[in-house]
């Protein structure tokens, strides 16, 4: 049996393989399309039918109702709120937020001051010549009317998602369905 000499690393060569193994697993998953992220806009249609486009997840949001108040905050999205109308007072820490106006006569000066990346609104309690100022300004509004259970469920889950936290909304509505 022939032996190596005692100079020769004999720890060298499968750290190296693990080295180049460990390259090579980074550049494929630099190059490999599938693991390529996907883009992070989102188009979703509201319950006016129209569809609303953003580039990535709002990180300043304007709330026209209470019942979208209380979802952002059910969310853990509340550090989003830059603006709620005079009527959102739950949970106590909504008080605090900037308002904008009330539901039926919403502020449009104090929205756009604002900056919202995002205006959640009402389809029957916001005027809608209002709502359209405001889109033909730039600013993305997501209308919402559910008129049943299931539809309170399915807007929980629309909000978390337009926040970018879709699995915070199935999993607040899948509990409520419970």
């Amino acid at each position: 049996m022939r032996r190596l000499p005692d100079s020769a690393d004999h720890t060298a060569t499968p750290v190296r393989a693990r080295g180049l193994l460990l390259a090579a697993l980074l550049l494929s998953l630099c190059v490999c399309p599938r693991w390529a992220p996907a883009s992070s806009s989102l188009v979703m249609t509201d319950d006016r039918g129209v569809s609303v486009r953003l580039a990535a997840a709002p990180r300043r949001v304007v709330s026209l109702a209470p019942n979208l108040t209380e979802i952002v905050f059910l969310l853990g999205q509340e550090e989003k709120l830059v603006g709620v109308t005079r009527y959102c007072n739950y949970p106590l820490r909504a008080a605090a937020l900037p308002r904008i106006g009330g539901i039926v006569d919403p502020d449009v000066e104090r929205i756009v001051a604002a900056d919202p990346d995002l205006l959640l609104c009402t389809t029957d309690g916001n005027p809608k010549e209002r709502v359209q100022i405001l889109e033909e300004m730039g600013i993305p509004c997501f209308a919402v009317g559910p008129q049943n259970l299931e539809a309170i469920f399915k807007t929980l889950e629309r909000v978390g998602a337009l926040l970018g936290v879709p699995e915070k909304g199935r999993k607040e509505a899948s509990a409520l369905r419970a």
